[in-house]
């Protein structure tokens, strides 16, 4: 049975253009967590973290929602994805190859109406939830012609979520993984980029310099937030 895998910067870049094309002209999507983050580092030259599966966001229209869109990839497109199961609900995934052997890199898509109480996925509110356009040069992955547009979440919005879920996961793994992402996000956002004024991320923010001392000049530079920089 095919397994999954961390992805090398080029599996990934090359799998993330694989789905765009798909869903291009379809929904309007980008692709958020540790695959948007890795992209990022990328497109950065920063160091690259890896990931194994690839995580999406679309805003549904009438035609498809998370939902429709993962089963209309599978059926529409049977050569290019397969169906897994995960936590009994199947979703879409595209195979890589290493030599002979196969693996299955997950796609999980989202949406703000299953996920009413998560409005950083609602991508209509551009201010709120902006995103962004990565572009990759094919000619060092595939050898094709021609510039791979991928979008994600902008690293503003990425910052954002990655001060919050550090502050949600502490004391875990991905908590190191979350404040190296931001690290990352700190060097490539434009100064006083993220306004941050709900009191959760505050409170995560608050809670990141606390244990971070070293990163206060930096969040200082990315971020506004009255409580805690009184500007």
């Amino acid at each position: 049975m095919p397994q999954s895998a961390q992805l090398t910067p080029e599996e990934l870049v090359e799998v993330a253009q694989k789905i765009s094309e798909l869903l291009g002209g379809k929904v309007k999507f980008a692709v958020i967590g540790g695959a948007a983050c890795s992209l990022v580092r990328v497109a950065s030259d920063a160091e690259y973290r890896g990931t194994s599966d690839l995580d999406l966001v679309i805003q549904p229209n009438k035609s498809y929602n998370a939902e429709v869109i993962s089963n209309w990839l599978v059926q529409k497109h049977p050569k290019i994805i397969r169906s897994v199961e995960q936590f009994g609900v199947r979703i879409p995934a595209i195979p890589i190859y290493r030599g002979k052997d196969e693996y299955l890199v997950e796609i999980e898509i989202f949406d703000v109406e299953a996920w009413p109480n998560r409005q950083q996925y609602n991508i209509a509110d551009t201010a709120s939830n902006p995103m962004t356009t990565l572009t990759f040069s094919p000619d060092q992955y595939s050898g094709s012609s021609g510039d791979w547009k991928i979008p994600v979440m902008h690293p503003v919005w990425l910052l954002r979520e990655k001060i919050l879920s550090q502050y949600e996961r502490e004391g875990s793994v991905k908590e190191r993984t979350d404040i190296s992402d931001l690290q990352i996000m700190l060097q490539v956002v434009d100064p006083k980029s993220l306004v941050l004024s709900a009191h959760n991320h505050v409170t995560a923010l608050q809670n990141l310099m606390a244990k971070r001392p070293d990163l206060i000049n930096k969040l200082r530079r990315a971020i506004v937030c009255y409580p805690v920089f009184g500007d």
